[in-house]
């Protein structure tokens, strides 16, 4: 920001935008707003204080932390990309691969480690890690359009890239929190959120598991879910722009994404001798029924993606684009 300041004179977003000019304090200076709101966004690799932060919260701030905050971070890293540097980010045409090449790493990473954690707040934690390299893949899919003409394939790319993400993030709120949620009341009716504890789960509290599973299942981008609608999108953008290498971590994480949550919803299954084991404590029935309607809402709001992209589509933040 000082070193906006300093060439621009101003701290007025759209202002500095209009007087900013190419070279290595503006090169310089998106560099470090860039990493500045990647690490409060947790893209790898500076996501390590996520899933501790996230995990250890109480349960009903959880879904808060990764349904809303670290959203903000994304929303003022877009408008500082397209507002404020949009004239001084062509020089630095590297930047925007880099960000789509992490976001994929985060993907595969971030579903990888929640597939292998054995406390179901960490699960849930690091599938944040994984939703968020989604996110980033924006600016690697709105790159090539930069000057391109409307109409042309770039362009179409780019609004589709747009639609989708925000979709994905629509959807990764809703589900996100509904999936916190419904660990939150699974951890407090269990005494803990250890996996092996959750044995027999599934028949005392259905409606709870149901929840955690259809949030998975939106996560993953199943149809007619919003996460399918925003993962089609980007899948349509990388055809068009001719990017398909970005295809592999949008359906390799789908697919990882699918497993951490059969793994969880396999573990409140009953087992042999678990008869005698602990009963649950009793929660509120508004808890899960929280938890559930979430989830359902996650679902449902697939229905209306047209309508939701028809809305989203102009607000694309690069000139000239329709």
């Amino acid at each position: 920001m000082a070193l906006v300041y300093a060439q621009t004179g101003t701290l007025d977003m759209a202002g500095a935008g209009q007087v900013l000019t190419a070279g290595a304090t503006a090169s310089v200076a998106l560099v470090l707003i860039t990493a500045g709101m990647a690490l409060k966004t947790a893209l790898f690799p500076a996501h390590t204080w996520l899933p501790s932060a996230h995990a250890a919260a109480p349960s009903a701030v959880s879904p808060l932390l990764s349904a809303l905050v670290i959203k903000a971070s994304l929303y003022l890293l877009i408008r500082v990309w397209y507002v404020v540097f949009d004239a001084a980010a062509p020089p630095l045409a590297g930047l925007p691969t880099v960000l789509g090449v992490l976001g994929c790493v985060a993907v595969v990473w971030g579903n990888v480690v929640a597939l292998r954690q054995d406390r179901l707040k960490s699960v849930v934690a690091y599938s944040t890690v994984a939703q968020v390299g989604y996110f980033f893949l924006l600016f690697a899919y709105l790159a090539p359009s930069l000057g391109a003409p409307a109409g042309s394939p770039a362009a179409l790319a780019a609004q589709a890239a747009w639609v989708g993400v925000l979709l994905m993030v629509l959807s990764h709120a809703l589900a996100k929190a509904a999936m916190f949620m419904a660990a939150g009341v699974l951890a407090l009716a269990h005494r803990g959120d250890d996996l092996d504890g959750l044995v027999g789960a599934v028949n005392r509290m259905p409606g709870t598991v149901l929840a955690f599973a259809v949030s998975g299942v939106v996560l993953a981008g199943m149809p007619p879910t919003l996460g399918f609608a925003g993962k089609w999108q980007l899948l349509q953008a990388s055809l068009q722009g001719g990017q398909w290498w970005w295809l592999a971590a949008l359906l390799g994480g789908g697919l990882l994404t699918f497993a951490y949550t059969a793994r969880v919803v396999r573990a409140t299954f009953d087992e042999p001798g678990s008869a005698g084991r602990q009963q649950p404590v009793a929660v509120p029935a508004r808890m899960p029924a929280i938890a559930l309607l979430l989830a359902v809402v996650a679902v449902g709001t697939g229905l209306l993606a047209v309508p939701l992209a028809e809305f989203l589509a102009p607000a694309l933040p690069i000139g000239g684009i329709p």
